[in-house]
């Protein structure tokens, strides 16, 4: 069957979980019938995992009633790249792309009247709660810390705001606190989708796929994940490759409208869902209930100092 001729109108995609190799930007194109959609299903071969790296450290600020009840104390660091660039193989893209594999508080300490909520800028993905309630099998094993909060639509409770998780409750006028594991994901070292999926980002998806201007088909790198797609699915798509020509022994002639469907559903299904940090801005923000609510109120002048030490273990995916 040809590569350009029409697909069946089927509903349901599978990955391929067979490590792939990884630039074109493609043209846009009118999309002219209905796609599938993808429903992304485990893996089922061993990963080999990735090393674990491990890092301390201190968010150190100094918050007003006014910055912690409207969600403006956060916590910054100065050079993340003297901190966990610590290998020269070690790429800035990684950094940005990193699995977060545990989380815990060694101590803590505020000067605070109230208790304060220490919320992290853990996910890439704003949509936090899309990452928590993870579709490939990810989950909190010590669960997630949820508040109350009001919004245009009444009272309520959530475990992240502004896309940042809930971490831990400090409580007013804490000093110390034993080592409390704050973030553990089940399965995350081990996770095939992640070994799979997790050196991919939404531009590197595009790479190896050769666009031509103002033709409606592309051409495909037979070792790009696509293609791994593609082939696991060939009985939904209509297309099998193995039926295909392969152009200069290295490409195969796809119909535009079908890599673009794939590679928008590896981006939405696959790559959302995996709980990528971006180093480079990781953030601590430290935040209170309205300061109208407050036991005593506040003076605007008063200023509260609030520390936190954070042991990270972090690992970067398809990397040793």
């Amino acid at each position: 069957m040809s590569a350009l001729a029409p697909r069946k109108a089927r509903t349901d995609l599978s990955y391929s979980d067979a490590p792939a190799a990884v630039s074109a930007q493609p043209t846009p194109m009118p999309v002219q019938e209905a796609m599938p959609s993808v429903t992304a299903s485990l893996p089922t071969t061993e990963s080999a995992g990735c090393q674990v790296h491990n890092v301390r450290l201190t968010f150190d600020t100094i918050g007003t009633a006014k910055s912690l009840s409207n969600g403006t104390c956060i916590a910054r660091l100065n050079d993340p790249l003297a901190i966990f660039q610590n290998d020269a193989s070690i790429t800035e893209e990684q950094l940005k792309h990193a699995i977060v594999t545990g989380i815990t508080v060694n101590g803590v300490s505020s000067d605070c009247p109230e208790a304060i909520m220490m919320a992290m800028k853990l996910f890439e993905n704003d949509k936090v709660g899309q990452i928590q309630n993870s579709a490939i099998g990810i989950r909190n094993e010590h669960g997630w810390l949820f508040t109350n909060n009001d919004t245009s639509f009444g009272a309520g409770t959530t475990s992240a705001t502004s896309g940042y998780s809930n971490m831990l409750s400090i409580f007013p006028y804490e000093r110390s606190r034993p080592a409390t594991k704050v973030y553990d994901p089940s399965g995350v070292q081990n996770n095939r989708f992640i070994e799979t999926y997790g050196g991919f980002n939404g531009d590197d998806l595009w790479k190896d796929i050769v666009a031509f201007p103002s033709e409606n088909y592309y051409y495909v790198d037979k070792n790009h994940v696509v293609m791994q797609v593609i082939s696991q699915n060939w009985d939904t798509l209509g297309i099998n490759p193995a039926e295909e020509v392969l152009h200069e022994n290295k490409y195969y002639k796809l119909s535009s409208a079908l890599v673009d469907h794939v590679v928008n559903k590896l981006k939405n299904d696959v790559l959302s869902t995996i709980p990528f940090t971006d180093l480079m801005n990781l953030q601590v923000k430290f935040s209170s209930k309205n300061k109208s609510l407050w036991c005593d109120a506040p003076s605007s002048e008063d200023k509260y100092k609030i520390v936190t030490e954070l042991k990270i273990s972090y690992m970067f995916p398809n990397s040793s």
